[in-house]
């Protein structure tokens, strides 16, 4: 299995979900594709022919045809684990989600208050490679940018006034209100902000690394919060959905930080409900002390880097009352388990709340923090290099694809979602 120095792809046969979840290495799995082998090209090929007779395909072929790159139609198959009906039926939904969706006709110059925010963004890549996502629910909402989708009259969710929102904590409830919300509403900015986050995400992908990795800070998320604060549950549920259902096999790991016991109690366990185990399996829980030389800092070193929390925007030095709170238990000495998330059920007590600072809301301004707009900057520069015709989508890979087609390919063969990135 891989080291974190390794840059080759890991060797096949694919591993096993059952597999990855009992490696004792936790990036096992997580960071780079499997090498295709002539089995696989055989299934892709198969499955390629498929996909091309289904009618959504040959009326929209110009839209689609980077879903039929070999990388994609493999990440595909091994969601569905081969099964090609299975694995059709899937993409097929990719195909009508993105014809929906059209993430690649999002501008980040319509959606500056969002990306601001902070809210969602992609700022780099971890010491693998892997796109770093973060999710901030606990940013203060912004009112919608002029330039995207939402008027104020159409306005589903925001809570411009401050009033306290109608939130129901039934776990069944928002389970089932999440289920029937999994594709993104393009009439909400907050969903047209995470799938340009995820387009970017994409785009910094450099084979042979396959997976992002999801990084949702909760220190602040408390209860009295939400009325100035995004809902976590749709933010979290419906990003973990849409890359389950439409970006297979991107997702390595998914780090809860600092998730005490109200999310845990209320918001994580509808989410839980809405996955499918293999997901579930790359949630990574962290809780209690991360000072430097803590098993939490030597986890997320491994997972990240040395430099962690840098590139998330943790603080460097956890509140001594998370200290206090870790070492009043020897079970918080534990390390978290990879592949073994929380789970609540009718039956288990609520976790015991974990101390933590209570830091009052930010009244931002919609330009947002000075890091907001530099990270605003930094985005539109990067859109700008790789919003050229045919360079967007939600499966963007290097590799070409199944048929031979060479001699259509001109000179900007290299910067689409069939060529070779040369993003940083």
């Amino acid at each position: 299995s891989p080291t974190a120095d390794q840059t080759a792809p890991v060797p096949t046969p694919t591993p096993t979900n059952e597999e990855q979840n009992i490696s004792p290495d936790p990036l096992f799995g997580r960071v780079f594709r499997p090498e295709i082998t002539d089995e696989n090209r055989n299934q892709i090929k198969e499955f390629s022919e498929l996909l091309r007779k289904e009618p959504l395909f040959e009326t929209n072929s110009t839209q689609l045809e980077q879903f039929l790159s070999e990388e994609s139609l493999h990440r595909y198959l091994r969601a569905r684990r081969f099964d090609l009906q299975a694995a059709k039926d899937m993409m097929v939904k990719s195909f009508s989600w993105y014809l929906d969706s059209r993430p690649d006709l999002l501008n980040p110059n319509d959606l500056r208050n969002e990306i601001v925010s902070g809210l969602v963004k992609c700022p780099g890549t971890d010491q693998h490679g892997r796109p770093i996502i973060i999710l901030d629910p606990t940013q203060p909402i912004f009112p919608p940018s002029a330039g995207s989708l939402l008027s104020p009259s159409s306005n589903p969710n925001p809570n411009p006034t401050g009033s306290s929102p109608n939130v129901s904590l039934s776990s069944t409830s928002l389970a089932a209100t999440s289920r029937t919300t999994s594709t993104p509403n393009l009439s909400s900015p907050k969903s047209q902000l995470l799938l340009l986050t995820l387009d970017r995400a994409t785009h910094l992908l450099k084979d042979p690394v396959e997976k992002f990795l999801i990084f949702i800070p909760l220190q602040k998320l408390e209860l009295s919060t939400l009325q100035t604060t995004s809902l976590p549950l749709p933010l979290i549920s419906e990003t973990l959905v849409t890359m389950m259902n439409h970006f297979p096999e991107r997702l390595g790991h998914c780090i809860l930080f600092q998730a005490g016991w109200f999310f845990s109690s209320l918001i994580w366990k509808p989410i839980s409900l809405l996955l499918e185990p293999v997901t579930r399996s790359k949630v990574v829980f962290i809780n209690g002390d991360y000072a430097d030389g803590s098993d939490n800092d030597k986890l997320l070193k491994t997972l990240i880097g040395d430099d962690w929390k840098q590139k998330t925007g943790i603080a460097p030095t956890p509140p001594s009352s998370v200290i206090a709170s870790t070492t009043t238990s020897s079970e918080s000495s534990v390390p978290p388990v990879i592949g073994q998330p929380v789970e609540i059920s009718a039956s288990t007590p609520d976790p015991q709340p974990v101390a933590a600072v209570v830091t009052p809301v930010e009244d931002k301004k919609p330009e947002g923090r000075v890091e907001d707009q530099k990270y605003f900057e930094l985005v539109v520069r990067d859109w700008e290099q790789y919003s050229q015709p045919n360079t967007h989508g939600a499966n963007n890979d290097n590799s070409n694809h199944v048929e031979n087609n060479s001699e259509k390919n001109d000179s900007n063969s290299s910067s689409s979602l069939t060529g070779t990135e040369s993003q940083n």
